[in-house]
């Protein structure tokens, strides 16, 4: 916690668990008793109320980006070790891929779909703060700090940069680092030069998406991808046809394969029309 001595992450800082008194007497502070707040964002990242260590971002209040942490550290024993030294060594709880440091909390890989046939060595592909080996951190900062840090260039490493219908061939100035979605339905939008760009390179980032897209609500994670969840539209109002109604997008609203993409409605670009969001655009 303090010291940080597994290499995985920056030391956890006091204020992380305990209000940080103004002197060495006020209350709280060297009264008798240990008072434990959970005090900061890394301790109640997903439990605004965390009121014990199993509500905590690194023990069981982190279902949203780690859905398989282990519950036996749900309820830690102090004085206990962590198990290995090792990120590669022995120690990972049944149920989980792998071993070591990074299986006690996570699999190692993640058991998401997202992960699905991963090695270790391919965690740089979307973690740039991970090592090429995928043994250890170029940047331990970036681990276990209340968010998952993937990397900006890292579109391809789930969609394309766009995402693209099926059977679609990218080439330079040709949406050159486009591949197939990785969702049931649509992509066919992406690829028409007045959506996206065809010169649009994934080192762009997300400011080829703006036009459709809030880049708050794209949910970088290791989560499994649910098009209900993650494929969300938000059209730029300047864009509606009939200024007192709403330019916007629908869909089924369902996952996997029951998942059917939408029509656009009320776009000046279309003059008004529904064109469906589908694979053969």
């Amino acid at each position: 916690h303090l010291f940080g001595i597994s290499n995985i992450s920056s030391p956890i800082a006091c204020l992380e668990c305990h209000a940080v008194p103004g002197t060495v007497t006020d209350a709280g502070h060297m009264d008798g008793t240990a008072t434990v707040t959970f005090n900061s964002a890394l301790a109640k990242s997903h439990s605004s109320t965390a009121t014990s260590c199993a509500t905590t971002w690194c023990h069981g209040g982190n279902t949203t980006f780690i859905p398989q942490n282990n519950p036996v550290r749900s309820a830690p024993v102090w004085g206990t070790s962590f198990g290995t030294t090792s990120l590669l060594g022995t120690g990972g709880p049944a149920g989980t891929s792998g071993s070591g440091y990074c299986a006690q909390c996570h699999g190692y890989p993640p058991l998401t779909a997202s992960h699905t046939n991963k090695l270790a060595s391919d965690c740089i592909g979307c973690h740039s703060h991970v090592n090429v080996s995928g043994t250890g951190f170029t940047t331990k900062t970036l681990h276990i700090n209340g968010t998952v840090d993937v990397s900006a260039g890292s579109c391809n490493s789930c969609h394309g940069y766009p995402p693209a219908r099926p059977g679609f061939i990218a080439a330079a100035g040709n949406w050159e680092n486009a591949k197939a979605q990785n969702y049931s339905s649509g992509g066919g939008a992406h690829t028409i030069d007045n959506h996206v760009s065809k010169d649009a390179k994934v080192g762009d980032g997300f400011a080829r998406c703006t036009k459709c897209h809030s880049e708050a609500d794209h949910l970088m994670t290791a989560t499994d991808f649910l098009p209900s969840q993650n494929i969300k539209v938000n059209v730029d109002q300047r864009y509606r046809f009939v200024p007192v109604t709403q330019a916007k997008y629908t869909s089924n609203r369902l996952d996997g394969p029951l998942h059917i993409a939408g029509t656009c409605s009320n776009i000046s670009c279309h003059n008004g029309a529904t064109p469906a969001w589908n694979q053969s655009n």
